[in-house]
């Protein structure tokens, strides 16, 4: 599989870029910059619920950068490949479950901008999760 091949790093940026901006428009949702009723599949009614599901939104995004930048070397120790691999498929299956809920959304704005998005990221998540041993040390 050709796509298999992609250079870690460079999937691993991309990543990086992705989540700042995700972490960043949560932010934005969360003071409320951004109606929250475009977040969420368009669910959330009342502050107090937009506030713990931001909450909990921001933490995992926040987890997410953390391994990205372990991973990119940028933080000096790196994750032991088994519990990389472990986390990579985690990242897949919520990907996975995030696309299928936007595309259910309430909120078109969400399944426009944010399927493709999710979707993009599960099939990173797939890559980066399946590719040989011998890769990800050379690239």
């Amino acid at each position: 599989m050709k796509y298999l091949n992609m250079n870690k790093k460079n999937i691993l940026i991309l990543f990086l870029i992705t989540f700042l901006f995700v972490f960043v428009f949560h932010v934005l949702v969360l003071f409320r910059v951004i109606p929250f009723s475009i977040v969420w599949g368009g669910k959330i009614k009342t502050i107090e619920n937009m506030q713990k599901m931001e909450a909990i939104s921001l933490s995992v995004n926040a987890l997410i950068l953390v391994f990205v930048l372990s991973e990119l070397g940028v933080i000096r120790k790196k994750c032991p490949s088994n519990l990389a691999k472990f986390i990579y498929l985690v990242l897949l299956n919520l990907f996975i479950f995030n696309t299928i809920g936007n595309l259910f959304s309430e909120s078109n704005l969400e399944k426009i901008i944010f399927t493709p998005i999710t979707l993009a990221l599960s099939v990173m998540s797939f890559i980066l999760l399946f590719r040989k041993e011998s890769q990800n040390k050379t690239s």
